[in-house]
């Protein structure tokens, strides 16, 4: 009896793991990355405790993501193609603009058919015109001139405004586009920018502002 009720137990167990959703995250720097970690953490409880049946997690980085080599996405891909070929997944969850942009290149190739949601993500980093049907985008719009605008109503007498910014292919368009935006203000305030500055040498420049 006892041998029987193992054997039942195991078979009851392995019907459950097949019957998963099988659920990607994809992480733009790393699962630990701040502030996107907090949203994919939120997420996946939130995912969890709605949820009407059991899924399976898998969690996947794009290291490669700090700097502009093309030539790093590629072992990614095969892997990727490898793992999902025969056993497609039933949702991906793309975490911020790098992961989005690696998802909407590679998905001819990795996954057609695929629902995808694409979150924490500025709607001027999706490509609009590669979604598909199946595809849900949970977007935000960065207003850097309305922030502007509030920190000199708040402080008029602002003469300085430092960006802490990087020099990683994302960081590199914010800057253009930060820059844009807040054109109309440069006859007000000065826009000291900290790109390639390191921390320590940051924090000594902030504190001569």
């Amino acid at each position: 009896i006892c041998g029987t009720l193992i054997i039942l137990c195991g078979a009851a167990n392995y019907a459950t793991a097949a019957d998963a959703k099988r659920v990607m995250f994809l992480h733009s720097f790393g699962p630990q990355f701040k502030p996107w970690s907090d949203y994919a953490r939120a997420i996946r409880i939130e995912t969890i405790r709605q949820a009407k049946w059991s899924i399976d997690f898998s969690d996947f980085s794009l290291a490669g993501a700090r700097s502009d080599d093309a030539e790093s996405e590629a072992p990614l891909v095969q892997y990727l193609r490898a793992l999902y070929l025969r056993e497609p997944l039933d949702l991906i969850i793309a975490v911020g603009a790098p992961g989005a942009s690696f998802i909407q290149r590679h998905r001819d190739e990795l996954f057609p058919t695929t629902p995808m949601i694409f979150t924490a993500v500025d709607r001027r980093r999706v490509d609009h015109n590669r979604l598909s049907e199946n595809d849900t985008v949970v977007a935000v719009n960065h207003d850097f001139a309305a922030i502007l605008k509030t920190i000199l109503q708040v402080l008029p007498d602002t003469k300085t405004v430092a960006i802490v910014n990087g020099v990683s292919p994302n960081e590199v368009f914010w800057h253009e586009e930060i820059q844009r935006q807040l054109a109309p203000f440069t006859n007000r305030v000065v826009l000291k920018w900290y790109d390639e500055l390191p921390f320590a040498d940051i924090l000594k420049d902030a504190a001569k502002l």
